[in-house]
């Protein structure tokens, strides 16, 4: 054995090593390895790099990035949805069924991808057929590896063949040159898993076995049934026609709405899209408290339409206008990830954005090419941001553009704290009132003593005068939400819930 061989396969076992236990990540295992055998001087540093130009390479991320696409637009998941409807009840039908839809998927997709995809859908499956998970995971194991071997792009072996062929100056394969061979492989492993392998599937259903030997009940370990409650829809509601998203309900009450029941249907797991009607009950859980606490925000005392938009800020607060550029390392981030306040020392009172001005709802929009951001700080933060990598024509504004170009005038009222409030000696992080009225306090003015760009520990006292954002009609969903009736007359049924079956 030549040092050089005695090397690479050091190399080799020390990779096997790091990817067996998961020491450190995969694609680290991959690069130290690549590393490794250039810096050995087993091969040059262009030959290690060259495989990244190599067209088998390419068509693999091809691949994973045609996987992604079908995964994340849903076509692949309504596909896989809608055939395995046609599974019906018979065992026999439904491995027939699952392992043609996963093999059909793998022809075009990740063989890995595609299981990860059909997963969630066979195990629903199981649970409605009441046959054991384990019976048939396997075949679909089975339907994505097979349905892999019918075209060039379905497994990476395909791939690497065709491209070996290619460099010998020989014929390459074509797309579908696999697929007579694959289909009859395919359909053999189809017809040996209906016919025979089936009844070399395990029979155990382990999750079952688990909870009865455990003999926990779910619903009380997790106390489901008493966190669970309905609320119902008014008639008169300004509720009505508004998306769980416009109603914020989960940032405002802290309430994670389970199913929408209408008539006799019930909607399970709704998204932010769904729009509520009359009449609707709300299966949530949470903190029924929570709608009472909703009623201490009812104390504040909205004193002004429109202040004085220097008012908040004093001399030593700077604003300036900072832009995004197209290669900015901030684009696509939101001001809530980068915690633009902690780590620029600066409020972003408002983003305009091709020519349009948005001053509400900042923090989760994320940031585009093009922003022009206007923000509020002292100079030392200003400098320092101004000379920040990711940020470019920076200029300070004159406060008449605030009016003027920002409108910022119109978007800011004062609120304030009586006596009897109860959020007397709460910080602001305390008092959520950035969740619940989906505001930013600017400024709390306090005798003559303003507090410029409040901490979210500064403690609240009574009298405080908050400089907020928004206008009397933006808290109308707060209202809304007040006038939800609790129906303590019904009980949520969990089980029905869980199981899918409820309307």
């Amino acid at each position: 054995m030549t040092p050089d061989i005695a090397l690479i396969l050091s190399i080799l076992a020390v990779s096997v090593l790091f990817l067996v236990t998961e020491w450190i990540p995969m694609e680290v295992t991959a690069l130290l390895s690549l590393g490794a055998v250039a810096l050995t001087g087993l091969v040059t540093p262009v030959e290690a790099l060259s495989g990244f130009s190599n067209p088998a390479v390419v068509t693999v991320w091809a691949v994973f990035i045609l996987s992604g696409g079908l995964t994340l637009t849903g076509v692949a998941n309504a596909i896989g949805r809608i055939v395995l409807r046609m599974a019906g009840t018979r065992e026999t039908t439904m491995i027939i069924v699952i392992m043609t839809t996963a093999g059909v998927m793998s022809a075009v997709m990740n063989n890995v991808a595609v299981a990860a995809l059909m997963l969630p859908v066979v195990m629903d499956i199981a649970r409605h057929t009441g046959k054991p998970p384990s019976r048939l995971l396997m075949p679909l194991a089975y339907g994505s590896l097979l349905g892999g071997l019918c075209t060039q792009i379905g497994t990476p072996p395909n791939i690497l063949v065709s491209d070996a062929l290619r460099d010998a100056q020989l014929r390459a394969f074509t797309f579908f040159d696999f697929t007579p061979v694959g289909l009859i492989v395919m359909f053999s492993g189809i017809a040996f898993m209906t016919l025979i392998g089936r009844h070399l599937l395990p029979q155990r259903d382990v999750v079952k076995e688990s909870s009865v030997e455990k003999q926990v009940d779910w619903k009380t370990q997790y106390d489901l049934q008493e966190r669970l409650f309905q609320v119902r829809v008014p008639r008169d509601s300004i509720l009505i026609n508004k998306t769980l998203a416009q109603i914020r309900m989960g940032s405002v009450l802290g309430w994670n709405v389970i199913g929408i029941t209408r008539g006799e249907q019930t909607m399970l797991a709704p998204g932010p899209s769904a729009s509520l009607q009359a009449g609707d009950r709300l299966t949530v859980e949470g903190r029924i408290e929570s709608l009472n606490e909703l009623k201490n925000w009812r104390k504040l005392v909205i004193e002004e339409e429109s202040i004085d938009v220097q008012e908040p800020y004093g001399d030593e607060v700077k604003i300036g206008e900072v832009e995004l550029p197209g290669n900015s390392r901030f684009v696509g981030s939101t001001l809530n990830s980068l915690g633009f306040r902690a780590r620029f020392g600066a409020n972003v009172l408002a983003i305009c954005r091709n020519s349009t001005v948005k001053r509400t709802n900042l923090q989760d929009d994320p940031l585009q090419r093009g922003d022009k951001l206007l923000v509020a700080g002292s100079e030392m933060h200003l400098e320092e941001l101004k000379n920040t990598s990711g940020f470019e024509q920076f200029r300070y504004v004159d406060r008449s553009e605030l009016t003027d170009v920002y409108h910022l005038h119109e978007q800011l009222m004062v609120m304030r704290v009586p006596p009897d409030s109860a959020l007397v000696n709460k910080s602001l992080k305390q008092s959520r009132l950035g969740d619940t009225l989906g505001s930013r306090v600017f400024g709390v003015l306090r005798g003559n003593d303003p507090i410029i760009m409040p901490e979210p520990d500064e403690v609240l006292l009574p009298g405080d005068r908050l400089v907020v954002e928004g206008r009397t009609r933006d808290f109308e969903n707060l209202r809304g939400l007040e006038e939800l009736v609790i129906d303590r007359q019904t009980d949520p049924n969990v089980e029905e819930l869980v199981s899918g079956n409820a309307g």
